[in-house]
């Protein structure tokens, strides 16, 4: 829909306006062809930016999600390493039937989001000289108290 010049938060894709655009592979894949889009702009530059690589291609969108979860992972062995801890407990994420179902199964955008928060604690975690690495998103309230976690 961006890529003809329609915001995607106008019509939904079950839309007669849209007719024109639908396709056979990506189309029949909607879950909810009568909602309009969910996602927020980010989401949609990365949906846009996909599209021109490989247009209508939803095994394009699973691979370009795919690398987007291997920098997230890189980010996480950089946590590791930046604080000393083993780099092998990358499995605890990388082997999480989660994100292995979600990110690399269904395509799901959750693995876009993992390297700026990853990258983002390991920056105020070395800008604070700190181990674990501190950040709001890795901080929970025990006993009345923040606590730092590394797990979050």
């Amino acid at each position: 829909m961006a890529q003809a010049g329609i915001s995607p938060y106008l019509y939904a894709p079950w839309a007669k306006e849209l007719e024109p655009l639908r396709d056979g592979e990506v189309f029949a894949r909607l879950n909810h062809p009568t909602w309009r889009t969910i996602y927020p702009p980010g989401a949609q530059a990365f949906f846009q930016a996909v599209y021109r690589l490989k247009p209508d291609s939803v095994l394009a969108m699973k691979a370009a999600l795919g690398v987007a979860e291997l920098l997230g992972l890189a980010a996480v062995i950089g946590l590791l390493r930046a604080s000393g801890r083993p780099v092998s407990q990358v499995v605890i994420y990388a082997w999480n039937p989660l994100v292995l179902l979600e990110v690399w199964g269904m395509g799901h955008l959750e693995g876009l989001l993992v390297l700026p928060w990853r990258a983002r604690c390991w920056d105020v975690g070395l800008s604070s000289r700190s181990t674990p690495p501190r950040c709001s998103s890795c901080c929970r309230w025990r006993h009345g108290r923040r606590s730092y976690s590394w797990y979050c």
